[in-house]
């Protein structure tokens, strides 16, 4: 009796709970189709959306430049290599040591390992990088 009541209270916290891909982080698969819960930006440590994702809400992180370097291995200094931008904003991306910029407007998949970037900058509800401050 004890075994089918926490069996219970499990099912019941599972369907109050369910975990989600924006819950965390999460190592994917290579080759598994990337995941990107809508109204969020999303950065993969792959070119091709999988490995290590990191979410970003436009309506909390935008307006300012974003320091991404080091939070993909290996040993904290990966730069993301692929891009779902499944927001309605335009998101910018700058490297510094190519001195390049790459815009990826709302609704872009993008890979974007040609330089390693390392800053981003979110323009809410903005359509294109016309308006993102210079680095």
């Amino acid at each position: 009796m004890k075994r089918l009541v926490l069996s219970l209270l499990a099912i019941i916290a599972l369907a109050a709970f369910p975990l989600t891909a924006a819950s965390a982080s999460v190592a994917k698969p290579s080759g598994s189709l990337f995941t990107c819960p809508s109204a969020t930006v999303c950065i993969f440590q792959n070119s091709n959306y999988t490995g290590i994702e990191e979410s970003y809400s436009p309506a909390s992180s935008h307006g300012f430049w974003i320091h991404i370097t080091g939070i993909f291995p290996p040993s904290g200094t990966g730069v993301p290599e692929s891009v779902n931008d499944n927001s309605n904003s335009a998101v910018e991306f700058y490297s510094t040591s190519a001195n390049a910029y790459r815009c990826v407007a709302p609704g872009g998949r993008e890979a974007i390992a040609n330089h390693p970037y390392d800053y981003l900058y979110i323009a809410y509800n903005v359509a294109n990088c016309d308006s993102i401050p210079p680095f």
